[in-house]
């Protein structure tokens, strides 16, 4: 796991895939999405605004709703979090439990060293996403993977890398699945 210091600050790790990462989740996946939901309801979405992670995450960008927070405010509209595949829903699941944000790319198509920029996630060619933006870069091609988690400062490290290694887990445990 690689941290780049600094406010905010960009924590990454490397993985790689076999089998399509945006592949429908199996069963299991889904139940414990369906886990989660049931775990958060109103009174999180109440609460969740006064967590430490969520306020860094808010100095950082006081416009927006933390990246955990937009999670928790669609499952309220939605009614539950909906299976998006196992890699979205392996950053859903990190995100709600660890209220870090955690987004991926592929490694294949980055320029360089992924870093932070004026209110941008960008790499050596140049932006990639804004913060808390999906960049969209994984495919159905995808065999590496970079998972990374924007810090802003007040976020301890362990729960970044809580975060980060719930993901990885995650996509990792599902190669196995059939």
């Amino acid at each position: 796991m690689v941290f780049a210091r600094g406010d905010p600050g960009l924590a990454w790790c490397e993985l790689t895939v076999t089998n399509n990462p945006l592949r429908r989740s199996p069963r299991e996946l889904r139940r414990q999405l369906n886990a989660l939901s049931d775990r958060h309801g109103g009174a999180r979405a109440i609460t969740q605004s006064t967590h430490a992670i969520p306020q860094a995450y808010r100095r950082l960008a006081p416009e927006r709703p933390s990246p955990a927070e937009e999670l928790t405010l669609k499952r309220l509209i939605r009614g539950q979090y909906r299976s998006r595949g196992v890699l979205p829903d392996a950053l859903l699941i990190a995100t709600v439990d660890t209220e870090v944000g955690v987004w991926a790319l592929d490694a294949d198509r980055l320029h360089g060293v992924p870093h932070v920029g004026d209110g941008i996630v960008a790499d050596g060619a140049g932006p990639i996403a804004e913060w808390f933006v999906d960049p969209e870069y994984v495919t159905r091609a995808t065999r590496r993977l970079v998972l990374f988690a924007l810090v802003p400062l007040g976020v301890p490290d362990g729960a970044v890398e809580e975060a980060l290694t719930i993901a990885a887990e995650i996509v990792k445990c599902r190669e196995k699945a059939p």
